[in-house]
């Protein structure tokens, strides 16, 4: 029993790693660039809300940085954004436990942006150019239209879960 509780706990770092495996690579949507959607802070940003000790630190920092090698970003870049974004909503994790679904969508939408943001400063210092904002439009409006989804995902893989 408690070897099975073990795998099951170990769920959501073994979901993470699938998810950024698969997504790391660009979907192509015909007459648009090639998009991913922000995996990481999907994932991030559920799991610190609900199970804040399933993704420590180190884990979210090194599934980010598997990320940034695999689609060919320079290494650390979402390592230390998914490190950010989980700092911020552990600091108001008490506030969003308590909201409706629509209402932590719409938190989802504005750290989301605030990510983008912050991945289009850093590759425009690293790379010395600045790139074109309508990627990360794309990139953020494909992540805000898959939340809901993967958000029920995992409730269904915490629920599977045992409690705390």
């Amino acid at each position: 029993m408690f070897i099975i509780n073990y795998i099951k706990q170990l769920c959501p770092a073994i979901l993470a790693f699938i998810l950024v495996l698969v997504f790391s690579l660009p979907f192509f949507i015909p007459g648009l660039q090639s998009s991913t959607p922000l995996i990481n802070s999907m994932l991030v940003f559920y799991w610190t809300i609900y199970r804040p000790r399933s993704l420590p630190y180190w884990y979210v920092f090194t599934f980010g940085m598997i990320y940034d090698a695999i689609a060919g970003l320079p290494i650390g870049l979402h390592g230390l954004l998914n490190v950010l974004l989980r700092s911020i909503i552990l600091r108001y994790r008490d506030k969003y436990i308590k909201e409706p679904f629509v209402s932590i969508w719409f938190h989802y939408m504005l750290l989301s942006v605030l990510v983008l943001i912050l991945q289009w400063m850093m590759l425009a210092f690293v790379y010395e150019y600045l790139f074109g904002i309508q990627f990360a439009i794309i990139q953020w409006l494909l992540s805000l239209m898959l939340y809901p989804f993967f958000h029920r995902l995992f409730d269904y893989v915490q629920g599977w879960m045992p409690r705390r």
